[in-house]
């Protein structure tokens, strides 16, 4: 079913009624409503849901609608013009009620749409009298007036039968009582306005008129002539369609100038464009009209002032043709000209006395950007505790506007232009316009850009901001305020209340810490490095942050560490133990650097089987020494104890987050934590990640967030500006020296690369099995997961490593079978498969039928040390196979070469370190795994890696067993490579991750690949 509403309208020049209908369940809405044709045929079987008085009223408006229409029915009746300020009428007033009696007439104009609130209701007739209206110009018309009877009446109807009128606020229509002649009415629909300055012979040529229809006579109004002194130039930039085009390019926006009159006794201001054809301009004010002259010469020079100054404009008359009707006076050919208007040219003109006037919709209402401020206020919120939020704006003309919301739109609209790698590759002079929610443009720099986004990284991957405004971080990320803070050379004003800021900068410049004097029982003296590694701790943990000492092997981490806990215990912070966590074997070293450097400290080392019994000792103790291993099995022990800090050495050993020791350590509550490490990321930058959730959790985000931001970016992508976003992140809070800087002392250390060709026989098996790989390998990869199929590849390089070292390490049998997968199933079980490579590595191998095969390395290396130890020499040599050590060890013994031998089953490390330094043997054979760290093997001259190791820092820590402080002699180190083998591919990945290292190290990243070994990877070191 439906229903038919009658709706009154008044457009801006003319008035209707209408019907119109909508489906009865459906809720009132334009989006309902239907145009109802009105015509004579459906009135004579009219539909169901009209009602008699329907039928009725609709009869009455189709009768009237035909008569003024010609017979016609169009479903509407368009009563007139709006002529002189009154509503010139077709229907009459019997017509309208008929409509009112329907209940359903309704007002409708642009503002609202037909609702119950706008029903017109019909009211008893009311008085109205003939006035003279005076408009601002000082003109009169003759007008009805109803005085004070009805706030706002929209429109009176004169027609030949009968007057009315209708009050718009209160939905009233209602008769107006008078009576008024039709000569009256015809002239106020012709009437034209009456001129101030024609008052009298207006009245004498109406005079008969006026006075036979009762009408008034206009009002005589004074006429003053004024000539203002103060004049105020407005330039008003604005949209608009302009008639013809620059370069083919439509002229949308221009600059329109005018002058504002003033006056100090007299009308308000008036305004006049500068191109309007007017000398002087009436106003009617107070009951007088005032003629307003312009000062024409002033305003030409003016305009031409403003001609030069603007000069990034073009004048309208420069640039179009004579005839053409301007819409602007000035206009820009392109984004540019505008940047520079605003930029440059618009504060002179300001500063010249002209007030600028930017309308809405205007698009290149570029802004000036006062200063840079920054907001920083605790989050209050359950389950936000030590949060902040922050917002970042510029103010301009002294309003603060927060940037934060415009820039996370650009970029996640545009997020390939507006990445890091993007923006770094642009000129960083170029500009780029941030547009603001109100529509005006910030117009920033590409490298102010980029310096802003590469401290607040979120924003380049979409995050919500807090109410839609401000960036939710942890108040353990407030060092980031103090780096934003360094991009700018004119600085931020920050305005902090919670103190965040301010401790921000202070360990943003903690490396300008201050200089700590050290206790008398410290009985060592300290090189300046190692003193100012000492006070660094203190600032940090005066700052309540971790850290990471990353000094290179042999600079002293342990003594600038016992030194630090000492001037704790002289300040009284010592309230609770120290517990260090180490591998075991460096307890003895820990204990004997104690006693040596710093005996006020007491120690207890919780080690071995009967450690329980040393519970009730511990808080007598200022240092407790633990090992790794025993840290997962007395975890929950460790947990309940009140521990003053937490310290790793050799921290690398929680580099994997997922491991069980990472896990386990990241547990222990503690005021104060501290890594030592001289390799504090070994391999991939989410090693780094886990020795910062231990030293500041939540500082570099979770894992997820971390690999999205920066780790993908840098290892797959190579951004080069992640990378130097995030090193200059964490720079603060890692203290690293090399020896070359600070260890200046120290002999030359020689490096030499010594590439050896394998034997005839030793080449034939190492191409034989390799071929059989290959041939094998593809196929037996097919259908596996990508960590099963990197045990295959693993165990498949270890083989041919093997043959490099010496043919009798590898099993070769297995080479025999028709597939690798084959003999996989049938020698080996599923766990020995995924045994590590260290582990392998650490078991000795049966000998096999090619035995008999020599090794071209092994005949190398004992040539080698035979003719080195005749020399004098002091030899130090690594090995990953300790079966590759006991072929060396044997062949030694035959050629009566005194060594001694160190692997991860020696229980007599320290007796084979005094052997060695005391000069006892020549040679000291090393597992790289056993004996890579915690040794301070500075008898040796000579460093001999037999074979290489994926990470070069491992290697590097081997070597700094004989080159750090306290060596007195040049150091040679040989790198044994064989030729054409996996050997030399694994050393060319070995300076892959030399990149990486160094970036670290330097805080600056100028290259990254990526350095996590993936399949595809060490199915190119098989190539």
């Amino acid at each position: 079913s439906a229903e038919t509403e009658m709706a009154a309208t008044k457009p801006e020049a003319t008035g209707s009624i209408e019907a119109i209908s909508k489906p009865s369940y459906l809720n009132s809405g334009a989006r309902s409503l239907q145009a109802f044709k009105l015509q004579a045929q459906v009135l004579s079987h009219p539909p169901r849901f009209l009602s008699d008085n329907d039928i009725v009223a609709l009869e009455a408006l189709l009768e009237k609608n035909y008569a003024e229409q010609g017979g016609v029915g169009r479903g509407n009746v368009k009563p007139g013009n709006v002529e002189n300020g009154a509503l010139i009428g077709v229907f009459s007033g019997a017509c309208l009620q008929k409509l009112e009696r329907t209940g359903r007439l309704y007002y409708c104009c642009k503002e609202r749409e037909p609702t119950q609130s706008s029903i017109i209701q019909w009211q008893s007739p009311r008085s109205a009298r003939m006035v003279w209206k005076v408009d601002s110009e000082g003109c009169q018309r003759l007008d009805l007036s109803m005085g004070n009877q009805c706030d706002e009446i929209q429109w009176f109807c004169l027609s030949s039968e009968q007057l009315f009128f209708f009050d718009g606020s209160k939905n009233q229509l209602g008769f107006i009582d008078n009576v008024i002649a039709k000569e009256v009415v015809d002239y106020i629909k012709h009437q034209r306005a009456v001129d101030p300055n024609n008052i009298e012979s207006f009245v004498h040529q109406y005079q008969n008129f006026l006075h036979n229809n009762h009408l008034p006579e206009p009002v005589s109004l004074s006429i003053v002539q004024v000539h203002s002194e103060v004049i105020l130039p407005q330039l008003r930039l604005f949209s608009g369609a302009h008639p013809e085009t620059i370069n083919g390019v439509a002229v949308n926006e221009g600059a329109c100038l005018g002058f504002q009159y003033c006056f100090d006794d007299g009308p308000p201001p008036e305004f006049f464009p500068c191109r309007a054809q007017v000398e002087q301009k009436a106003l009617f004010f107070n009951g007088s009209v005032y003629q307003v002259h312009r000062n024409l010469d002033y305003e030409a020079k003016v305009l031409e002032r403003i001609r030069q100054q603007a000069s990034c404009l073009e004048f309208i008359s420069d640039v179009f043709s004579d005839g053409v009707q301007p819409v602007f006076d000035f206009v820009a050919s392109d984004r540019d000209s505008w940047r520079q208007l605003f930029a440059e040219q618009l504060p002179d003109i300001k500063a010249s006395g002209c007030e600028v006037v930017v309308e809405n919709g205007f698009p290149f209402h570029f802004v000036c950007i006062d200063e840079w401020y920054g907001d920083v206020k605790l989050v209050d919120a359950a389950d936000k505790i030590d949060w902040f939020d922050f917002e970042l704006g510029v103010r301009i003309d002294g309003e603060s506007v927060n940037l934060l919301p415009s820039l996370l739109a650009l970029v996640r609209r545009y997020p390939a232009r507006f990445s890091l790698s993007a923006l770094g590759s642009k000129d960083p002079n170029e500009r780029i316009a941030i547009p603001l929610a109100d529509g005006r443009l910030v117009d920033l720099s590409v490298g102010r850009l980029r310096n802003v986004l590469s401290v607040l990284v979120e924003l380049l991957h979409s995050p919500s901001l807090q109410n839609g405004e401000r960036l939710v971080l942890p108040a353990v990320q407030a060092a980031r305020l103090a780096q934003l803070q360094n991009q700018f050379d004119e600085g931020i004003d920050i305005q902090d209340e919670s103190g965040l800021f301010a401790r921000a900068v202070q360990v943003e410049e903690i490396s300008q810490v201050e200089w700590v004097a050290l206790p008398s029982t410290v009985n060592a003296e300290l090189r300046d490095y190692q003193h100012f590694g000492v006070s660094w701790m203190v600032a940090l943990k005066k700052y309540g942050m971790g850290g990471i000492l990353a000094d290179d092997m042999g600079l002293g981490k342990t003594l600038q560490t016992l030194a630090f806990l000492s001037v704790e215990k002289q300040q009284g912070c010592l309230t609770a133990p120290a517990l260090v966590v180490m591998p075991t074997s460096l307890l003895f070293n820990w204990q004997r650097e104690i006693k040596q450097f710093t005996p006020d400290l007491s120690c207890l080392v919780y080690h071995g089987a009967q450690r329980e019994l040393l519970h009730e000792q511990m808080a007598e103790h200022d240092v407790i020494l633990t090992t790794y291993g025993l840290m997962v099995k007395d975890l929950e022990f460790w947990q309940q104890q009140e521990l003053s800090h937490l310290i790793l050495d050799e921290a690398q050993n929680i580099k994997n987050s997922r491991a069980k020791i990472s896990q386990a350590v990241k547990r222990i509550h503690a005021p104060f934590r501290l890594c030592l490490s001289g390799t504090p990321m070994e391999n991939n930058l989410a090693e780094l990640w886990s020795l910062f959730d231990f030293i500041l959790p939540g500082f570099l985000d979770s894992i997820q967030r971390f690999k999205k931001y920066y780790q993908d970016p840098i290892e797959k992508e190579g951004d080069s500006d992640q990378a130097r976003a995030l090193f200059s992140r964490v720079a603060p809070f890692i203290l690293r020296r090399c020896k070359s800087e600070v260890a200046t002392e120290l002999p030359p250390k020689t490096e030499t690369v010594i590439r050896i060709p394998l034997q005839e026989q030793q080449q034939d098996l190492y191409e034989g099995v390799c071929f059989s790989i290959k041939q094998n390998l593809l196929s037996d990869l097919q259908g596996r997961g990508n960590g099963e199929g990197r045990i295959l590849i693993l165990n498949a390089l270890l083989t041919l490593r093997q043959i490099c070292c010496d043919p009798r390490l590898a099993r070769l049998e297995q080479y025999d079978q028709p597939g690798i997968s084959q003999q996989n199933n049938s020698q080996q079980s599923n766990s020995q498969q995924k045994l590590s490579e260290e582990k392998q590595s650490e078991q000795k191998q049966p000998e096999h039928k090619n035995s008999e095969i020599g090794s071209a390395k092994l005949e190398h290396t004992l040539s080698m040390v035979d003719e080195l130890v005749a020399e004098g020499r002091k030899i130090l040599l690594f090995s990953q196979f300790t079966s590759m050590l006991s072929l060396l060890g044997d062949r030694l013994d035959a050629l009566g070469i005194p060594y001694v031998m160190l692997t991860g089953k020696s229980r007599n490390r320290q007796q084979l370190v005094e052997q060695f330094q005391q000069g006892e043997v020549p040679v000291f054979l090393i597992s790289l795994k056993a004996g890579g760290v915690g040794l301070n093997l500075t008898a040796a001259d000579t460093v001999i890696h037999y074979d290489p190791w994926w990470n070069p820092a491992v290697q590097q820590q081997a070597t700094d067993r004989a080159y750090r402080i306290g060596q007195d002699k040049p150091v040679f180190v040989y790198k044994l490579i064989m030729e054409d083998t996996v050997e030399e591919k694994i050393y060319q990945l070995q300076e892959r991750k030399q990149l990486l290292l160094k970036g670290l190290n330097d805080a600056v990243q100028h290259r990254s690949e990526q350095l996590q070994l993936t399949q595809q990877e060490l199915l190119a070191i098989l190539a």
